[in-house]
């Protein structure tokens, strides 16, 4: 396993996307909930969506997901 490392600029990021999501479940065992907490930092403009117990994102169905594209595209 090798870890993310956070780019010290992130407005490239923030200009060429017109609306932002970040993710994170707080009981995922590989990515540290602190990893997230840099990104939404960095990341004003970003929607985050915390979670208590969704692990790595390893489910077959998201409906949060689902429902913030269905949100932002229509």
């Amino acid at each position: 396993m090798a870890d993310f490392a956070l780019p010290k600029d992130l407005s490239k990021l923030n200009e060429q996307s017109e609306k932002i999501f970040i993710y994170h479940s707080k009981d995922d065992p590989l990515v540290a909930f602190g990893d997230f907490t840099k990104y939404q930092a960095n990341l004003k403009n970003a929607v985050a969506r915390i979670f208590e117990d969704k692990g790595h994102f390893r489910q077959e169905k998201f409906p949060e997901l689902v429902e913030d594209i269905k949100k932002f595209y229509n």
